[in-house]
């Protein structure tokens, strides 16, 4: 049964046999996704058009879901999509969601299982369309199953520290902290926790982070409890709370002390001799202030030379590729592209020349190598050993081998022929 992944990268695997390419196009991954939120009960197709091409005419956005949707059932099979209506919904007997999983742990408290299915955000790193609306769903959605996944982790830590396992208490704590790392609220939470556990010097180190961390990104003070759980922490186990109910009463006892001599005996203090020890702190306090005085002129001197004197230029680099008068690059559409560079920097592969062809050359060598049955070629695109190139052709995707060869279809049934990148063995292509 096919897996598909929506928290952390969006992805559709399959053990054997692998996924069809036209099945892991951009679009088709973003209806997948759609649906799979939807859940059981299934998405309008208006809504899900208004998604996916938001600047297409009404008609436009029908026709190209109607492609997408045939696209899919003809590689996954012809129900998988299916219909009901103006409704389209996923057919759980052929996909597992791991949204789906999560979900239904969460609902039923199981909360180990849900930490377990929550790999990563929803759809990271994943970007669809400039729809607005779509966007702010998906924003609504994350918001939410990221807020059900720290139900999840508390639950788990709090359950941890009631039996006495302060070391899976902390486990949990940390991948909470981890997950939200500008929250003063878990990273106090773990404090506490790596303190129970013994670990006192973990939890000063973990203020330290979050307080460095807070004025890095945020450009504020943190939270003044993380400083002050930190002195506590700082101090030895045993006299850090003797420290914090001794501190009030100092000063108390050390009056009575004055004022109270053995057996009872009053005793009245010398004027003369508080006069003297007043000075004496005075003339310390001034010899300190004159001493600190040249030290920080020095360091405010410094920190003015540091920022006001010029940054140094950075050095810039041009490059200019020159090509063979009679292989120039071919006219194409602006959101076309016509020229890919090798990852691993030594091949140039663009269109060019009468017919449109995809001609690849070394970086150090003037002539190109036209690869036959290629003419009206565009955007080409490298694999990412550096070995092939893949190109759309008249709504294909087409790879071709640098070592020569005719070039393969993998894919026959574009909506679009905007674009194309290839990375973890897998195309995408719009």
């Amino acid at each position: 049964m096919l897996l598909l992944e929506l928290l952390g990268t969006l992805a559709l695997r399959n053990e054997t046999p692998p996924v069809p390419v036209s099945a892991q196009q951009k679009r088709s991954l973003g209806l997948l996704a759609i649906l799979a939120l939807a859940g059981r009960q299934g998405f309008p197709r208006d809504r899900i058009e208004s998604y996916l091409w938001p600047e297409s005419s009404a008609p436009l956005a029908r026709h190209s879901l109607d492609q997408t949707v045939y696209a899919i059932r003809h590689a996954l099979g012809s129900d998988f999509i299916l219909s009901t209506g103006r409704e389209l919904r996923l057919n759980p007997g052929l996909v597992q969601v791991d949204l789906w999983n999560f979900e239904e742990a969460i609902r039923a408290r199981q909360w180990a299982a849900a930490v377990d299915s929550y790999k990563g955000t929803l759809l990271e790193g994943f970007y669809l369309t400039d729809s607005r609306e779509f966007e702010s769903w998906i924003d609504g959605e994350r918001a939410r199953l990221r807020a059900e996944y720290q139900t999840a982790v508390e639950s788990l830590a709090k359950t941890a520290a009631e039996a006495g396992d302060h070391s899976l208490s902390v486990k949990w704590w940390r991948r909470l902290a981890n997950s939200e790392p500008l929250s003063p609220e878990a990273t106090k939470q773990l404090m506490r926790a790596l303190a129970a556990a013994g670990d006192r010097a973990g939890a000063v180190k973990q203020a330290r982070l979050y307080q460095e961390l807070v004025r890095q990104e945020l450009d504020v003070e943190p939270d003044a409890e993380i400083e002050a759980l930190a002195i506590v922490f700082s101090r030895p186990a045993g006299s850090a709370l003797a420290a914090i109910e001794r501190e009030p009463h100092q000063h108390s006892r050390a009056a009575d002390e004055r004022g109270a001599a053995p057996n009872g005996a009053s005793v009245t203090p010398s004027v003369d001799q508080d006069k003297r020890e007043g000075k004496k702190t005075r003339r310390r306090e001034r010899t300190a202030l004159y001493a600190v005085i040249p030290i920080a002129i020095l360091m405010t001197g410094a920190a003015l030379w540091g920022w006001l004197r010029p940054a140094e230029s950075k050095p810039v680099v041009r490059n200019i590729l020159v090509l063979d008068s009679t292989e120039a690059l071919a006219p194409g559409s602006p959101w076309s592209g016509r020229v890919a560079i090798s990852p691993d920097g030594s091949r140039l592969a663009y269109v060019g020349g009468p017919r449109s062809m995809l001609l690849i050359r070394a970086f150090n060598q003037l002539p190109a190598i036209a690869v036959p049955g290629t003419e009206g070629a565009t955007s080409p695109f490298f694999s990412p050993d550096s070995r092939s190139v893949g190109f759309l052709r008249e709504r294909n995707v087409q790879i071709a081998s640098i070592s020569g060869g005719a070039p393969i279809t993998v894919a026959d049934s574009l909506t679009g022929v905007a674009g194309a990148s290839w990375r973890d063995n897998f195309i995408y292509a719009d």
